[in-house]
Protein backbone atom coordinates (compact mmCIF):
# COMPACT_ATOMS: atom_id res chain seq x y z
CA UNK A 1 0.00 0.00 0.00
CA UNK A 2 1.26 3.21 -1.13
CA UNK A 3 0.52 6.99 -2.01
CA UNK A 4 0.03 7.16 -5.70
CA UNK A 5 -1.13 10.53 -6.39
CA UNK A 6 -1.38 13.56 -4.61
CA UNK A 7 -4.62 14.70 -5.77
CA UNK A 8 -8.22 13.79 -5.47
CA UNK A 9 -9.20 12.63 -7.77
CA UNK A 10 -5.96 10.74 -8.53
CA UNK A 11 -5.40 11.21 -12.52
CA UNK A 12 -5.98 8.58 -15.07
CA UNK A 13 -4.70 8.13 -18.12
CA UNK A 14 -6.92 9.04 -21.00
CA UNK A 15 -5.17 7.52 -23.87
CA UNK A 16 -2.41 4.80 -23.94
CA UNK A 17 -0.35 3.89 -27.73
CA UNK A 18 1.68 0.87 -27.32
CA UNK A 19 4.72 0.13 -28.54
CA UNK A 20 6.62 -3.19 -29.33
CA UNK A 21 10.09 -3.19 -30.07
CA UNK A 22 11.52 -5.87 -31.72
CA UNK A 23 15.45 -6.88 -31.68
CA UNK A 24 16.88 -9.09 -33.88
CA UNK A 25 20.72 -10.42 -33.95
CA UNK A 26 20.92 -10.59 -37.77
CA UNK A 27 24.68 -12.15 -37.61
CA UNK A 28 25.85 -15.25 -37.98
CA UNK A 29 27.18 -15.52 -34.24
CA UNK A 30 25.88 -14.55 -30.77
CA UNK A 31 26.05 -10.88 -29.44
CA UNK A 32 25.77 -9.52 -26.30
CA UNK A 33 24.28 -6.22 -25.48
CA UNK A 34 25.70 -4.29 -22.50
CA UNK A 35 23.49 -1.85 -20.49
CA UNK A 36 24.38 0.85 -17.90
CA UNK A 37 21.24 0.22 -15.61
CA UNK A 38 18.29 -1.95 -16.13
CA UNK A 39 16.40 0.43 -18.58
CA UNK A 40 16.81 -1.89 -22.11
CA UNK A 41 15.58 0.53 -24.49
CA UNK A 42 13.94 3.82 -25.19
CA UNK A 43 11.31 5.18 -27.35
CA UNK A 44 10.97 8.89 -27.73
CA UNK A 45 7.43 10.91 -29.23
CA UNK A 46 8.18 14.06 -31.55
CA UNK A 47 6.18 16.51 -32.93
CA UNK A 48 5.50 17.47 -36.26
CA UNK A 49 8.14 20.45 -35.34
CA UNK A 50 10.65 17.90 -34.21
CA UNK A 51 10.87 18.62 -30.34
CA UNK A 52 10.77 15.59 -28.29
CA UNK A 53 6.77 15.67 -26.62
CA UNK A 54 7.81 12.71 -24.50
CA UNK A 55 9.84 10.05 -24.19
CA UNK A 56 8.81 6.15 -22.58
CA UNK A 57 11.15 6.41 -19.37
CA UNK A 58 9.66 9.35 -18.06
CA UNK A 59 8.61 9.17 -14.23
CA UNK A 60 10.53 5.59 -14.53
CA UNK A 61 13.01 4.58 -12.33
CA UNK A 62 15.27 1.85 -13.21
CA UNK A 63 17.25 -0.18 -10.74
CA UNK A 64 21.31 0.98 -11.44
CA UNK A 65 22.84 -2.40 -11.90
CA UNK A 66 24.73 -2.93 -15.28
CA UNK A 67 23.78 -5.76 -17.04
CA UNK A 68 23.57 -7.61 -19.94
CA UNK A 69 21.73 -9.63 -22.67
CA UNK A 70 23.06 -11.93 -25.25
CA UNK A 71 21.45 -13.16 -28.25
CA UNK A 72 21.95 -16.02 -30.39
CA UNK A 73 22.20 -15.49 -33.89
CA UNK A 74 19.03 -15.31 -35.48
CA UNK A 75 17.34 -14.69 -32.11
CA UNK A 76 14.74 -11.92 -31.57
CA UNK A 77 14.02 -10.12 -28.15
CA UNK A 78 10.54 -8.03 -27.63
CA UNK A 79 10.45 -5.14 -25.73
CA UNK A 80 7.02 -3.54 -24.69
CA UNK A 81 6.08 0.00 -23.91
CA UNK A 82 2.98 2.31 -23.56
CA UNK A 83 3.20 6.18 -23.36
CA UNK A 84 0.33 8.20 -22.03
CA UNK A 85 -0.50 10.51 -24.56
CA UNK A 86 -3.57 12.55 -22.67
CA UNK A 87 -4.18 12.67 -18.73
CA UNK A 88 -7.57 13.81 -17.40
CA UNK A 89 -9.53 15.18 -20.64
CA UNK A 90 -6.09 17.11 -21.70
CA UNK A 91 -4.51 14.93 -25.14
CA UNK A 92 -1.94 15.65 -27.42
CA UNK A 93 -2.76 15.74 -31.11
CA UNK A 94 -1.47 16.12 -34.36
CA UNK A 95 1.23 14.02 -35.94
CA UNK A 96 4.14 12.83 -34.24
CA UNK A 97 6.93 10.10 -34.96
CA UNK A 98 7.79 7.83 -32.40
CA UNK A 99 11.26 6.62 -32.57
CA UNK A 100 12.66 3.55 -30.71
CA UNK A 101 16.26 2.39 -29.70
CA UNK A 102 18.00 0.07 -27.34
CA UNK A 103 19.87 2.19 -24.70
CA UNK A 104 22.89 -0.43 -24.65
CA UNK A 105 26.10 0.83 -24.58
CA UNK A 106 27.86 -0.25 -27.65
CA UNK A 107 25.05 1.85 -29.38
CA UNK A 108 21.75 0.96 -31.58
CA UNK A 109 20.26 1.72 -34.84
CA UNK A 110 17.30 3.76 -34.34
CA UNK A 111 13.69 3.10 -35.78
CA UNK A 112 11.06 5.70 -36.82
CA UNK A 113 7.37 5.50 -37.17
CA UNK A 114 5.10 8.26 -38.19
CA UNK A 115 1.25 8.61 -37.03
CA UNK A 116 -1.49 10.80 -36.20
CA UNK A 117 -3.07 11.18 -33.06
CA UNK A 118 -6.89 12.32 -33.41
CA UNK A 119 -8.76 14.33 -30.31
CA UNK A 120 -10.68 11.99 -28.27
CA UNK A 121 -14.53 11.79 -28.24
Amino acid sequence: HGIYCFTTPCPQPLVEVGFAFVVTNVSSSAQTLSFADGQRFEIDLFDGEGANVLSWSDDQFFTQATSSVTLAAGQTEVFYGTLDIGIDGSQIVGDFQAVGYMVNTEGAGKQAIDFTVAAAR
